[in-house]
């Protein structure tokens, strides 16, 4: 064999070599791992609690009133409703008679929990659509029983001043979880508006029927609530 041939033989076995070493070798490079915390999500909360009903003649003409309006919190723990009239607690509503002139307020606390970093949520009330049922007082307007709302905040402070309750539903205002647990109030006012001579007797032994369940509803949202502006503003 002549050196030209050696020469070619040790080539072709030099490719060979490293064919192999591309084709079938594996390299390791550096892995390390480490530990990562985790943790846990977990979602809020919010819900709406009834309270305690009260009512109170707080008809405008009476000049003993002296009793203040006001709801309880928690136990032991009450808080003045600061805009609404002095009153009397009427103790049973049942065996009490309006008459003419007079006016009594019905009180509904609600006691509202939020839970959440952004929870916003909105309150609202029923209108006279679904609170006021059937009613044998005088049709006449002016002359039979006329309603009007206040909703009260947390503090005892109104939302604004006393209303005619509309038909459709009444926003009673929206609430965020700086405020997290709070007390929000319905007042009705309810009156029998004085009436003419010739509807006097028709009047007599009206009735009036309210709902017997007051439904409030509160349903997250997300818009602006009133101390805090993270999402785009409610409509």
């Amino acid at each position: 064999m002549n050196k030209t041939t050696k020469r070619r033989n040790a080539i072709i076995a030099a490719l060979a070599g490293v064919a192999l070493l591309l084709g079938g070798s594996t390299f390791a490079l550096w892995s390390v791992q480490a530990n990562l915390s985790g943790g846990t999500i977990t979602a809020g909360n919010m819900d709406i609690t009834p309270g305690e009903t009260a009512v109170y003649d707080v008809s405008t003409d009476r000049i003993d009133l002296t009793d203040t309006i006001s709801v309880t919190v928690e136990p032991g723990v009450s808080v003045d409703l600061t805009g609404a009239p002095k009153g009397e607690l009427i103790a049973d509503l049942a065996s009490w008679r309006i008459v003419p002139g007079d006016t009594v307020a019905m009180v509904f606390p609600f006691e509202l929990s939020l839970v959440g970093d952004n929870l916003v949520a909105a309150l609202t009330i029923p209108g006279t659509d679904t609170l006021l049922g059937a009613s044998t007082f005088s049709a006449v307007a002016g002359e039979g029983i006329r309603v009007e709302y206040q909703v009260f905040e947390a503090d005892g402070t109104p939302q604004a001043a006393r209303a005619a309750i509309p038909a459709t539903d009444i926003a009673a205002g929206y609430f965020d979880t700086s405020s997290h647990e709070a007390v929000v109030t319905l007042v009705l006012y309810v009156t029998f508006d004085s009436i003419s001579d010739d509807q006097g007797t028709a009047s007599m032994d009206a009735v009036a029927e309210l709902a017997e369940t007051l439904t409030a509803t509160l349903e997250q949202v997300r818009c602006d609530s009133p101390s805090a502006s993270k999402f785009a503003v409610c409509s």
